[in-house]
């Protein structure tokens, strides 16, 4: 069959649930091989796909999975591919279409690999073989084994008396009977276990006061070291200099920058409008070229 011929029809749905002839729709809707595993087609169809990636550079292609199995990630490669990288002159106008479907791809998936292949090596690169896909096992059936059947009783032998019923026995009154003995105590309770606790605590703690005394009874004096006092160093007494005076017309030195800088932390700190206009009449009083008008509006800018 030459390659670009067209062997099948258009349905136009992308999520087409049938699958042609000799594969088998998966539980998700997409076409496997015959029960439900990995068809080498479409692994191999997958493979030529990711090294028309690689020759192309398209990230698209070479995320595709080999997994043997046809479904909407295959499909949409496919169409990438027939719409992006193969020419008019190497496909047909139905392969070329973008909207093949699963079913498509499945039944032409033998032709579409060798286009794509065709193009990989025109574009200088090769489409290696495809890999083993494991292939999955079908489900199986669960088998239940059948209920034990048991045989019936055998009827009575003619001439026998059935066997006596058991009397029932009128239950006695809780009064006639009395109070039911009281069961004995099993095991010690809790405030006698912890009695037992306080009593070895205080034993231990007896035995080792005993054992850290003298035998004289009293205990031994510990030997202390005469303590060494270092006599203390005058610490240098430094020379104190009076401080500057601030420099008057404090205003009247700062620079475009500084009232730009100061209007910036006052916004940050959210200071009251109040407070801004002190600061401003503050810088006006120190220098006649202040704008205060100019410096409140660039405290509300920075904000």
């Amino acid at each position: 069959m030459p390659l670009g011929s067209e062997v099948f029809t258009i349905s136009g749905a992308f999520d087409a649930a049938a699958c042609p002839a000799g594969w088998s729709a998966t539980a998700k809707g997409n076409c496997a091989g015959p029960g439900g595993r990995a068809a080498p087609a479409a692994a191999a169809l997958q493979n030529a796909l990711r090294a028309l990636g690689k020759a192309t550079g398209d990230k698209a292609l070479t995320a595709v999975a080999i997994d043997g199995i046809v479904g909407p990630g295959t499909a949409a490669a496919v169409n990438r591919a027939f719409t992006v990288h193969i020419g008019p002159g190497q496909a047909s106008v139905a392969l070329r279409s973008g909207r093949l479907t699963k079913f498509d791809v499945a039944q032409s998936a033998s032709q579409l690999t060798q286009i794509v292949s065709s193009e990989v090596r025109r574009r200088g690169g090769a489409v290696g073989p495809a890999p083993r896909v494991a292939a999955k096992a079908p489900a199986k059936t669960p088998s239940y084994a059948p209920a034990p059947s048991y045989a019936p009783a055998p009827p009575p032998k003619p001439g026998t008396a059935p066997p006596p019923r058991p009397t029932p026995v009128a239950p006695v009154p809780s009064a006639e009977v009395g109070p039911s003995p009281t069961p004995p105590a099993q095991g010690w309770p809790w405030w006698a276990w912890g009695l037992v606790a306080v009593g070895v605590t205080g034993a231990a703690a007896g035995t080792f006061v005993l054992v850290s005394r003298d035998r004289g009874g009293r205990r031994a004096p510990e030997r202390r070291e005469p303590r060494r006092e270092e006599p203390r160093r005058a610490e240098p007494k430094m020379p104190t200099a009076p401080l500057p005076a601030a420099a008057a017309g404090f205003g009247a030195a700062l620079s475009k920058q500084h009232f730009t800088a100061i209007a910036g932390i006052l916004c940050e700190h959210r200071v009251p409008q109040d407070v801004v206009r002190s600061f401003s009449r503050y810088f006006a009083s120190e220098n006649p070229r202040f704008d205060m008008a100019r410096f409140e509006r660039a405290v509300e800018s920075s904000c």
